[in-house]
């Protein structure tokens, strides 16, 4: 389609992406029964998204063979919560600090460890077996937010029909389980 100009000349008229369709008021139409096995086909991605993400997280029985989730459990272990803010903004003095613990080469973000800390302080799960567990967990709780924010951004760019596939690949993708 082609658009006049003011001289008389036409431009091409720029394609528009899906979302500007939709938002203009013409919506996918499904029927009652693609409605039914789209939701039926989520109900079986997020079972998978959740049971392969929460199966087997002690599946070292308790050796810590990776060698950097065995360092991360040492400095888990090491650190302690800060009594004030003053001491957590205190990087000298901080408990919380790897590098106060005896850890002078901690490459890794801090956040991480933090929340893991202070959820496993809070489960009373702080010893050297049971933060490794604390933490594999909320790696899976972060990850399950991870996927549940790729279905809704499918579901608003491309509709349900992609949002369920891309929840589906996802739920069993073997890179973010691992």
């Amino acid at each position: 389609m082609q658009v006049p100009t003011l001289d008389n000349k036409t431009l091409p008229q720029p394609i528009q992406p899906p979302v500007a369709e939709r938002a203009a008021g013409s919506p996918q139409r499904t029927s009652r029964a693609e409605e039914n096995v789209l939701a039926l086909l989520l109900i079986v991605a997020v079972a998978l998204a959740v049971y392969f993400r929460f199966v087997g997280l002690d599946w070292d029985s308790g050796q810590h063979l990776h060698p950097d989730e065995r360092f991360l459990t040492m400095v888990e272990t090491g650190i302690a919560p800060v009594k004030s803010l003053g001491e957590f903004f205190d990087s000298a003095k901080s408990s919380l600090n790897p590098v106060n613990r005896g850890y002078g080469f901690f490459v890794y973000g801090t956040l991480p460890i933090f929340v893991v800390r202070y959820v496993g302080e809070a489960l009373k799960q702080t010893g050297y077996d049971e933060i490794t567990l604390v933490g594999r967990q909320l790696s899976a709780l972060a990850d399950l937010g991870a996927w549940l924010f790729l279905f809704l951004l499918a579901r608003r760019l491309y509709g349900n029909r992609v949002a369920v596939i891309s929840a589906l690949l996802a739920a069993a993708a073997v890179l973010p389980i691992q």
